[in-house]
């Protein structure tokens, strides 16, 4: 009995210690058990919200209680000749400055539909303001538990740092279990995972690439499909320099990927000059929605089409003053 105990607890040892020479601590946590400070809440605009200005243009938000941007919260379960995407990221997805009816998600559900197998195609955007890889984590693995038939995400390249309860702070190291536990649950988890956990870690900004590269395999595991979006930063670059895409975005992001250059004034907010306008939105759609509908990966930013060509409101279009960066 004894001797057989031993042997048991013996071979035991021997398979955590191969798992441990052959995976890393990286490949059996999840994006937020990395070692790292819990992010802050993010703040949520719930209902409709007063309209805000940019420079002549107006727009207002209307949100439902789980963050998804949309006049009326989406239905549970849509039509079954209807394919459902998810569009998630920071204030460029959510459609920050942008009016209803005109953001990413919208603009790709209209360019979308007829192409992908279906009659319709409908967008979620749960763009969160200020989000980096742990928010996007936390919104992608809980609007997938929420709306189960969501057959693809899109993911913007975020722009913004990881928030920390504590400047400074010190990562402390995730919890050591046996790896033949930690193994099995990346495989057993996602079926039945409730709701996303609440307090996601978050990486630090070297990181910020493979984690969103790490979600979107995790999304690919789940038999769902996954896109990346790249963006610009901000007018001045975008309209006078004219920077390539980030290069640790395109190396680090497998599959496929698009973006547009947003070269032009009318690409950019009346005054807002670090958010594109519904025109910039509109040529950022037109790019993705190739991308998505053939699977491609482009190879840079676009150029075309222009801002100046597309529907949409921009600085210096028709019937628009042009506003000041």
């Amino acid at each position: 009995m004894g001797f057989a105990l031993g042997m048991a607890l013996g071979t035991l040892a021997m398979v955590e210690a191969a798992l441990r020479i052959a995976y890393t601590s990286d490949d059996v946590h999840f994006v937020w058990e990395r070692s790292r400070p819990p992010l802050r809440e993010p703040r949520r605009t719930q209902g409709k919200a007063p309209p805000q200005r940019d420079g002549p243009y107006e727009w207002r938000v209307t949100r439902d209680d789980f963050g998804v941007r949309a006049p009326v919260p989406p239905p549970l379960e849509l039509p079954p000749d209807t394919v459902r995407l998810l569009a998630v990221g920071d204030s460029w997805v959510y459609g920050y400055g942008i009016a209803e009816g005109h953001t990413l998600a919208d603009e790709l559900g209209r360019l979308l539909d007829g192409r992908l197998g279906s009659g319709a195609v409908s967008v979620l955007n749960a763009g969160e303001p200020g989000a980096n890889a742990g928010t996007i984590a936390r919104l992608t693995l809980g609007l997938l538990q929420r709306y189960p038939d969501i057959s693809g995400v899109i993911f913007g390249q975020p722009h913004n740092p990881p928030k920390r309860t504590r400047k400074g702070a010190a990562p402390a190291p995730p919890v050591e279990l046996p790896y033949l536990y930690l193994l099995p649950r990346q495989w057993i988890a996602p079926l039945i995972w409730r709701r996303a956990p609440r307090h996601l870690k978050d990486a630090d900004v070297t990181l910020e690439v493979s984690e969103i590269a790490r979600l979107m395999e995790e999304v690919r595991r789940q038999g769902r499909r996954a896109w990346f979006l790249l963006l610009p930063n901000d007018v001045e670059t975008a309209t006078t320099f004219g920077f390539p895409p980030d290069s640790d975005w395109v190396e680090g992001i497998s599959g496929p990927m698009g973006g547009h250059a947003l070269p032009q004034r009318s690409c950019w907010g009346f005054t807002d000059p670090f958010h594109p306008s519904e025109a910039g939105v509109r040529a950022m759609a037109e790019v993705m929605a190739e991308v998505i509908a053939q699977d491609r990966r482009e190879p840079a930013w676009t150029t075309t089409p222009t801002c100046d060509d597309v529907p949409g409101a921009g600085p210096g279009k028709a019937g628009w003053e042009v506003g000041s960066p």
